[in-house]
């Protein structure tokens, strides 16, 4: 057995037992005792990025598993130059044809609740507003119709004057459809928010009360948190980077899987709720505010 302790920010090697799939190399994120008995160590794979959990005294036995002592992160900072040549007429000896940056704007969708199933002028504007945020939000153009209908002005429809009725509940909002948010990324968490912070799903008891299985599942909480800030993928990317044990329904063997959508989305709201900034939770929860 390695007289080793084993910390957080230590590199480790896993050789390849046969040498074809090639060694795997991880950095300690976190170490956990479990139960008093034995230690949990949090790995992340540098290539692939993935969590991975291992009982400190299964590294400590395998020979396969190699401490790199004098190993260290590197990060390295690309620069890149570019000339301005502060003059609004320069033209090179071949002038090349400028391309038109599109100017994508952000719609909020207030996402009403409809009283009548008869649409108004308003309901038609909001319906395009919805269909051009999302056709943009997976990098499309919306079509000539959407942004005409998006962009016209209508009369706000005539607002009914109705009885107040003693202790009437609040109607609360409920997403239909969890694959609206497979594209969003953190460019996109105002809409994100503003279409989350009426619903049922932010007072999950799960979400604001509820505790971590355990170390390892707050860690994947806080990752995907951060994956998510760092604005180059989006939610289904990172998704799809979380796989987690789950039971196969139809032989019993535990599979490692991604979660759906809803539970994904559950994720990233328990993480704002834990990790996020003041900003970040006011957005969305009405106990920040």
């Amino acid at each position: 057995m390695k007289n080793i302790s084993i910390s957080k920010g230590q590199i480790w090697t896993k050789k390849s037992p046969t040498g074809k799939r090639g060694d795997r190399n991880y950095e300690v994120k976190e170490v956990f005792a479990d139960d008093e008995v034995d230690t949990l160590v949090v790995l992340r794979d540098f290539d692939s990025n993935n969590p991975k959990a291992k009982e400190a005294h299964d590294m400590l036995n395998d020979e396969s598993w190699v401490y790199r002592s004098s190993a260290c992160v590197v990060e390295e900072v690309i620069v890149k130059k570019t000339i301005d040549f502060g003059e609004d007429n320069y033209t090179s000896t071949k002038p090349k044809k400028k391309k038109k940056k599109k100017e994508v704007e952000k719609v909020f969708i207030p996402f009403p609740v409809k009283e009548e199933a008869t649409a108004t002028g308003v309901d038609i504007k909001r319906e395009a507003e919805r269909q051009c945020a999302e056709t943009q939000n997976k990098g499309k153009e919306p079509t000539q119709i959407a942004k005409a209908l998006a962009n016209a002005r209508v009369k706000p429809a005539e607002k009914k004057v109705a009885p107040i009725v003693a202790d009437e509940e609040e109607v609360v909002q409920e997403i239909r459809d969890w694959d609206t948010f497979t594209h969003y990324r953190y460019d996109n968490f105002d809409i994100f928010a503003n279409i989350l912070r009426k619903t049922e799903t932010v007072s999950n008891y799960n979400i604001t009360k509820g505790k971590f299985k355990n170390g390892y599942y707050q860690l994947l909480h806080s990752q995907a948190l951060e994956m998510w800030r760092g604005g180059e993928m989006s939610l289904n990317q990172i998704r799809l980077k979380q796989p987690t044990e789950q039971k196969n329904q139809y032989t019993g063997e535990i599979e490692l899987k991604p979660c759906g959508m809803h539970n994904f989305v559950i994720r990233i709201l328990k993480a704002i709720h834990r990790f996020g900034t003041l900003e970040e939770k006011k957005a969305l929860f009405e106990e920040f505010n």
